[in-house]
């Protein structure tokens, strides 16, 4: 079972399929077909601490995947969404979100 914290897909173009996958899908040519997006592969992996998805073309869908991400992993305290079609609102819940995990600090 591999261990990783950090992990960079920036302008990988993920989309939001490559987010939340929907039916099977290869993410960035790794040997992983499943019908799980990133955020169900991620979810398994509670320590990871950096994602990096900037310039994937992610809209809302995407970004509400990304939200459930951050309410379900606490140890993910840092998170580059810039670059993508998300609108302000959702911004906004996904920096509240990264705060609190941020504030979280190394409470288990």
């Amino acid at each position: 079972n591999p261990h990783f914290t950090k992990i960079n897909l920036s302008g990988n173009g993920l989309r939001n399929q490559g987010i939340i996958a929907v039916g099977s899908y290869s993410i960035v040519s790794w040997p992983l077909q499943s019908d799980f997006g990133l955020v169900e592969v991620l979810k398994k992996h509670p320590k990871i601490s950096s994602l990096d998805v900037s310039d994937n073309q992610i809209s809302q869908q995407g970004a509400e995947a990304l939200l459930d991400l951050l309410r379900t992993v606490p140890s993910l305290k840092q998170l580059n969404f810039s670059g993508n079609r998300i609108e302000a609102s959702m911004r906004l819940k996904l920096k509240s979100a990264l705060e609190a995990n941020q504030k979280a600090g190394g409470a288990h």
